[in-house]
C-alpha cells in the first residue's frame, strides 16, 4: 500500500513591517481619540452622589497601586462626572510613565470601567510626564 506523503506547505509571507509615516498618523489617531472621551467625560453633568464616592474610591485605589513602586505616579488631578471619570498621574519622566501607566490601566482601582490611556512623546523626556486615564462607561454601584 502506498501512502501519500504531502510536502509540507510553505509559511505564509511575513508581511512588511509599517512604514514610519503609517505608524505616526495610528498614534495621532489613537491620541486624539483619547482626548476626545477626556472631552466628553468632562462635559458631562455632575452627580455629587455619585463622583464623590468615585474620587474616594479612585484615590484610595491608586494609592494603593503605588506602594512600593519604582516608577509610581501621583494623583495631580482626579474628576468624575456622572458616568466616568479622568486620572491625572505625574510621574518623574516619561521613561517613568512608559514603565508605569500600564499598572493603573491595567488594575481594576475598585471601579467597574472601561479604562484607556494615550502617552504622547514629548520634547523633554527627562522632565516630569502626566498621563491621564480615562475611566468610562463605569457601573453605577
Amino acid at each position: 500500500m502506498a501512502t501519500s506523503e504531502r510536502a509540507p506547505e510553505p509559511p505564509p509571507a511575513a508581511r512588511p513591517p509599517p512604514d514610519a509615516a503609517a505608524i505616526e498618523a495610528e498614534r495621532g489617531r489613537v491620541i486624539a481619540e483619547q482626548r476626545e472621551r477626556i472631552a466628553r467625560l468632562e462635559a458631562e453633568p455632575l452627580d455629587d452622589a455619585w463622583s464623590s464616592g468615585a474620587i474616594e474610591t479612585l484615590r484610595a485605589e491608586i494609592a494603593r497601586v503605588a506602594e512600593d513602586f519604582e516608577h509610581a505616579g501621583k494623583v495631580e488631578r482626579l474628576s468624575c462626572r456622572t458616568s466616568g471619570c479622568v486620572a491625572t498621574l505625574e510621574f518623574a519622566s516619561f521613561a517613568d510613565a512608559q514603565a508605569g501607566y500600564m499598572r493603573y490601566l491595567t488594575n481594576a482601582l475598585g471601579m467597574r470601567c472601561a479604562q484607556s490611556a494615550a502617552l504622547d512623546v514629548p520634547d523633554d523626556a527627562t522632565q516630569p510626564f502626566q498621563v491621564d486615564i480615562a475611566f468610562t462607561d463605569c457601573a453605577r454601584q
